[in-house]
C-alpha cells in the first residue's frame, strides 16, 4: 500500500535527533510518501469496484433464473414435506390414540397384577399363620391334657386346703372377737386420756398466761435496771471527780508546801502534783468496772426477783 510514515515513530525521531531541521528534506518526502499511498490505495479500490461491478446486468439476469429454478425446486419439496406432514400427522394420532389404550391395558394389567400379588401375600402370611396355628393348636391340646391330670390332683389338695382354711377361719374368728374387746378396752382408755391430756390443756394455758405476766413484770423491771445502769456517764463522771479534786484541800496544800523551807524542793513536787492531777482519770476504770459489777449484780438481783415472783405465782395457784 505504500510507505507511510508516523509522525511521532522512531524514524522521525531519530532523524529529528540527528539534526534535520523543522522543514528539511525528509519534512516534505514524508508528505510526498503519503499522497503516493493514497493514490495506489484509490487505483486498487477503483479495480476492485470495476471487477464487482463491471457486468450488472448480465450477472442479476443469471441470478434471477438460478433464483426461480430454486424457488420451484423448493415449493415442490414444501408440497411434497406437506403432503408427508399431513401423513405422518394421521399415523401419529392413530400412534397416540394405540398407545393410550396400550398404556390403559397396561394400566389396568399393573392394577389386576398388585391384586394378584396382595392375594398372594395374603395368602402366604394366612399360609404361615396357619401352620404357627396349627402348632400352637397340638401344644394347647397337649398342654390341656396335662392341665387335666394336674386338676385332679389339685381339687384333692384344694379339698383338703378348704378344711384346713375353715378351721382357720374359725380361729380367727375367736381372735377377732378378743381383739375387738380389746380394742373397746383400749378405746375407754383412750377417751380418758383424752379428757385427761384435755384438762393438762388447760392447765398449760393457765400457766402460759402467767409466764406471759412474769415475764412482762421481768421485762419491766429489766428495763428500769438497765435505764439506771445506763445513766452512768464516764467523761461527766471524770469531769465531777476533777473538779471535786481541784476544789478538795489536797492541792491548795500542795501548792502551800511549795514555798515552804521546811519541805521538799519544788523539783520533787513536781512529780507528786503530776501523780495527784492524774488521779481522777486513774480511778475511772476502775469506777467503771464497779459500775459495770455493780450492773451484773443488778441484772442477777432482777431474775432472781423474777424467778422468786413466778413461785410465788405458782403457789398461789396451787393455793387455789
Amino acid at each position: 500500500m505504500g510507505l507511510v510514515m508516523e509522525r511521532r515513530g522512531p524514524y522521525s525521531r531519530g532523524l529529528h535527533k540527528a539534526g534535520v531541521g523543522e522543514h528539511g528534506c525528509w519534512y516534505y518526502l514524508r508528505y510526498f510518501f503519503l499522497f503516493v499511498s493514497l493514490i495506489q490505495f484509490l487505483i486498487i479500490l477503483g479495480l476492485v469496484l470495476f471487477m464487482v461491478y463491471g457486468n450488472v446486468h448480465g450477472g442479476t439476469e443469471s441470478n434471477l433464473q438460478a433464483t426461480e429454478r430454486r424457488a420451484d425446486v423448493l415449493y415442490g419439496q414444501v408440497v411434497g414435506l406437506t403432503a408427508t406432514q399431513t401423513n405422518l400427522t394421521k399415523e401419529l394420532n392413530l400412534t397416540t390414540r394405540a398407545k393410550e389404550a396400550i398404556m390403559q391395558l397396561l394400566l389396568n394389567a399393573r392394577r389386576d397384577l398388585d391384586r394378584i400379588n396382595a392375594s398372594f401375600r395374603q395368602c402366604q402370611a394366612d399360609r404361615a399363620i396357619y401352620l404357627n396355628n396349627e402348632r400352637y393348636m397340638a401344644a394347647i391340646i397337649l398342654s390341656e391334657k396335662q392341665c387335666k391330670e394336674h386338676l385332679k390332683g389339685n381339687n384333692n389338695s384344694c379339698n383338703a386346703l378348704l378344711l384346713m382354711l375353715g378351721q382357720k377361719a374359725k380361729t380367727l374368728e375367736v381372735e377377732l372377737e378378743k381383739e375387738k374387746a380389746v380394742c373397746a378396752k383400749d378405746k375407754e382408755a383412750l377417751v380418758l386420756g383424752k379428757r385427761v391430756v384435755e384438762e393438762q390443756l388447760v392447765e398449760c394455758g393457765k400457766t402460759q398466761g402467767q409466764l406471759q405476766q412474769e415475764k412482762r413484770i421481768a421485762e419491766e423491771r429489766l428495763r428500769k435496771v438497765e435505764a439506771l445502769c445506763l445513766r452512768w456517764d464516764k467523761d461527766k463522771f471524770e469531769t465531777d471527780l476533777r473538779n471535786i479534786w481541784r476544789d478538795s484541800i489536797i492541792p491548795r496544800t500542795l501548792d502551800s508546801l511549795g514555798y515552804s523551807p521546811y519541805h521538799p524542793s519544788l523539783g520533787e513536787m513536781a512529780p507528786i502534783r503530776r501523780t495527784c492531777d492524774h488521779m481522777p482519770e486513774l480511778r475511772t476504770p476502775k469506777v467503771a468496772e464497779l459500775a459495770r459489777s455493780l450492773r451484773v449484780d443488778i441484772q442477777r438481783v432482777a431474775s432472781e426477783n423474777a424467778d422468786l415472783q413466778r413461785q410465788k405465782l405458782e403457789a398461789e395457784h396451787g393455793l387455789q
